[in-house]
């Protein structure tokens, strides 16, 4: 049996932020006379920024269910009190990023039985896989004629690398029964081969990937000011 976190435990153990801002400086020597003139204007007083953002892997555990309506009432006695998974093999970190179908040793679990007092596992056992995300913005503020007129243009990346790191998994495990272990709801057949309806996340299958982080978003806007 794992031991139970302390009070103290942190699902998410890091959290990390870092920003920075380049003022771009304005291309020189493009020439001479006006056009060198129209060339600094166009070039000059952009400035990017950006911010990194990073969460280490958050804690999970495990769920389940009987197929043939089994609940906590026929377990444990109460059906204010539910039993844990019985962890029977290595179910592994919890994160393989290269594989979304399987995140986990699915067969590495087993259903509480009868009697249970909700003391088979522990909890957050597992973790899920690091993240990372840059978000970009470009910004210039052109000056206009006549005292405190300014046309501010801004144009934002969000996730600008479009990353997709792997945020949910189907940790709720179905058997048949009580007596029989047999998993039901795992995302392969027992030829191996994918189930359709189980291999998609909106309906996925035990062990499967079910939510990535969001896309590359873009967005911009023109502000004046006067």
């Amino acid at each position: 049996m794992l031991p139970e976190p302390s009070q103290n435990f942190i699902a998410t153990r890091h959290t990390l932020k870092g920003a920075g801002v380049w003022s771009i400086p304005a291309l020189k020597n493009a020439g001479f006379g006006p056009g060198q003139k129209i060339v600094k204007a166009v070039t000059g007083d952009w400035q990017l920024s950006g911010i990194w953002s990073a969460n280490s892997p958050s804690a999970y555990t495990v769920g389940y269910g009987f197929q043939n309506g089994f609940g906590n009432q026929n377990l444990t006695g109460s059906p204010d009190f539910g039993g844990r998974v019985k962890l029977t093999g290595d179910p592994g970190s919890g994160c393989a990023s290269g594989d979304p179908y399987r995140q986990f040793n699915t067969s590495a679990f087993a259903p509480p039985q009868q009697g249970s007092v909700g003391m088979e596992s522990g909890v957050d056992y597992m973790r899920g896989c690091w993240q990372q995300q840059f978000d970009l913005a470009l910004q210039r503020d052109f000056r206009l004629f006549g005292e405190g007129r300014r046309l501010s243009f801004r144009l934002d990346a969000f996730n600008v690398f479009n990353q997709s790191h792997i945020t949910g998994r189907n940790t709720g495990m179905t058997v048949v029964s009580q007596t029989d272990p047999t998993i039901v709801n795992l995302p392969f057949d027992a030829s191996g081969n994918l189930v359709p309806g189980r291999s998609r996340p909106n309906s996925s299958g035990f062990g499967m990937a079910t939510a990535y982080q969001n896309p590359r978003t873009i967005q911009a806007w023109l502000r004046f000011t006067f």
